[in-house]
């Protein structure tokens, strides 16, 4: 069965490049310009995804989202909101996006989104997988200040090395990079020391727009 999604923008030209390419993904695409029009067919018809545009006419994405999911048939229904007003989901749209992508649009930023969305490793048992990442990690613990490289990394946490080894359960201040996207900056915990050097990092504090980033760019490395 085809992967069936609802793609959403005003802009005719958008809209035929994002249609174009989810079919060439072999994604069974319905396109809609007109909001209202999109609602109407998504309280009918369940799909497995939405990808929608944030400023339109007559509502905006995240309205037709919060919409589409009120309804019984797509009320899990995974949401893509791109725009260009702003380069990260806004706390108060949490409830009803899934993944965010900046305009103008990159298509292999949209490949990445449209793996993430379909099943995936995401969907393991493990609640949090551990996913296979190097990058490095820049770390503030008190006055010391740490540059390490990552060893795996998950919604939960990241296993890095470091130079020096940092006291269990203490607090650390971290900043670090996922593919392309702009620095992620994080608050975590001590949690593991192991034998090996490597330190267990637990995210503490997020914010629902960083649960959110977090969660959505997790989802795009398990694609890659």
């Amino acid at each position: 069965m085809r992967f069936k999604i609802v793609a959403l923008d005003d802009d005719r030209d958008v809209l035929s490049l994002v249609n174009e390419y989810l079919d060439r993904l072999g994604c069974e695409v319905a396109a809609f310009d007109e909001a209202c029009a999109a609602v109407d067919y998504l309280a009918k018809n369940p799909v497995n995804a939405l990808i929608t545009d944030f400023q339109m006419p007559e509502l905006t994405g995240v309205e037709v989202a919060r919409v589409m999911r009120a309804s019984a048939c797509n009320r899990q229904t995974q949401v893509v909101l791109m725009s260009g007003a702003f380069r990260s989901v806004p706390a108060e749209f949490a409830d009803a996006v899934d993944f965010f992508l900046p305009k103008p649009l990159r298509l292999d930023d949209l490949s990445r989104v449209i793996a993430a969305v379909r099943p995936s490793r995401l969907q393991e048992k493990r609640r949090y997988p551990r996913l296979p990442f190097e990058t490095e990690v820049e770390c503030r613990s008190g006055a010391r200040q740490l540059s390490g490289r990552s060893v795996n990394l998950s919604e939960a946490g990241m296993l890095l090395h470091l130079p020096d080894m940092l006291q269990m359960h203490a607090t650390v201040q971290m900043s670090f990079r996922v593919l392309r996207e702009a620095a992620i900056a994080l608050a975590a915990r001590v949690v593991r020391c192991e034998s090996s050097g490597a330190t267990g990092l637990e995210f503490v504090g997020l914010s629902a727009p960083q649960c959110l980033h977090l969660r959505a760019q997790c989802a795009m490395l398990a694609a890659c």
